[in-house]
């Protein structure tokens, strides 16, 4: 399944500072909740895991990123991850395009992603995967400013942020709860059918008692 996202925040620091952060790669990833980074090849490429529950499934998928295209002048760059579910036959793959503009004296970062998954995840639908994708984004967007201001510890990169296992927490909290909310819609209209059906069944009987 494939499936294209949109995300935009806004961060209370300079552009310039803001695009300098993002362009290193290792850094980011330990904002995002359930991200593990193994190893560092360079600033641009790092290798690691993410750890992620939808609902009652947990997945860890394993694999690595990289930053592919910088163009300083207009702040984009573009990067590209990849891994494989960790047993199981899941895979996930995304291209993300990321701009930082100038925007009221903060700056806007804009994140295009197009994702590529297959495996027990995709079973659950785009709008599921969308709200996961809003939870994370939000979150790790809190870490970055955060980080950027000076207002939370640096932490190694080779290491899962302290961070971001509660991040995580509440991540699959509110997946679980959107899952939950999905279940009792279905489940609160077949029982409206039902109803309905032996409503109409009742009337036909007394019709024919009538009759």
């Amino acid at each position: 399944m494939t499936v294209e996202l949109l995300h935009e925040f806004a961060i209370a620091a300079p552009p310039d500072a803001v695009f300098g952060f993002l362009l290193d790669a290792p850094s980011v990833v330990t904002c995002v909740p359930g991200v593990t980074i193994d190893r560092i090849v360079d600033e641009s490429t790092f290798e690691g895991s993410l750890k992620v529950k939808v609902g009652p499934v947990t997945v860890r998928y394993r694999g690595n990123g990289a930053i592919t295209a910088v163009d300083k002048d207009k702040r984009a760059a573009t990067i590209r991850a990849e891994g494989e579910e960790q047993g199981a036959a899941g895979t996930v793959a995304a291209t993300m395009e990321m701009s930082v503009a100038e925007a009221e004296g903060q700056s806007r970062v804009t994140i295009h992603t197009d994702l590529a998954i297959a495996g027990r995840v995709a079973t659950m639908g785009r709008g599921v995967l969308q709200q996961v994708s809003n939870q994370l984004v939000g979150q790790a967007a809190r870490q970055i400013e955060s980080r950027i201001l000076g207002s939370a510890p640096e932490t190694s990169a080779d290491v899962r942020t302290p961070a971001a296992a509660p991040a995580a927490g509440k991540t699959e909290l509110a997946v679980g709860a959107l899952v939950k909310g999905m279940i009792l819609g279905w489940l609160r209209k077949a029982l409206v059918v039902v109803l309905f059906g032996i409503e109409r069944l009742a009337a036909r009987t007394r019709e024919r008692i009538k009759g």
